[in-house]
């Protein structure tokens, strides 16, 4: 568990989305979003922790809900072990899913995907941020539009920078 400040409006507007094709060939959402000014403690239970490589599959049904939409969240730690590109994906989920990715206490949102986002499959069943973050530790949401919760596999996979500036 997590103790977090979180916005007191959950309903967090996302505004600036900017959206790239990386050289590589995936795409990049990008949203900024101001922290809320007032702030409650709320305590958080995660899914666990998830690094570059893994893939976890889940069920948001009857999850309780956290932040966001007013469906169940599932809530994953992501340990970024190294300043990378990260690709982070629910693209074939059984649901109208969204992902988001927050600092370690939930404080701040600072990617959001909801419908497609470079996904292949059903556009409003697939989320997929592909960000480059710091090394540090994040919060990945996984959840459905409005009261929508289903079934998911998350996907993290990264692609480190080289000293040299390449891509490994």
């Amino acid at each position: 568990e997590y103790m977090g400040d979180l916005p007191r409006d959950p309903t967090q507007k996302h505004t600036n989305f900017t959206c790239m094709l990386l050289a590589f060939g995936a795409f990049l959402l990008l949203s900024k979003t101001t922290a809320h000014p007032s702030h409650t403690k709320y305590t958080f239970a995660t899914q666990g922790n998830v690094t570059c490589g893994d893939v976890r599959s889940g069920t948001t049904v009857n999850a309780p809900r956290v932040i966001g939409e007013p469906s169940g969240d599932h809530i994953y730690t992501f340990l970024n072990p190294t300043a990378a590109y990260v690709t982070i994906d629910i693209c074939y989920s059984q649901f109208d899913s969204i992902l988001r990715l927050y600092t370690e206490t939930l404080s701040t949102s600072l990617f959001y995907c909801d419908d497609y986002c470079g996904c292949s499959g059903n556009r409003n069943q697939a989320a997929r941020l592909t960000p480059f973050l710091e090394k540090g530790t994040y919060q990945i949401v996984v959840e459905g539009y409005s009261i929508r919760e289903g079934s998911y596999s998350l996907t993290v996979s990264c692609l480190a920078q080289t000293a040299s500036g390449s891509l490994s």
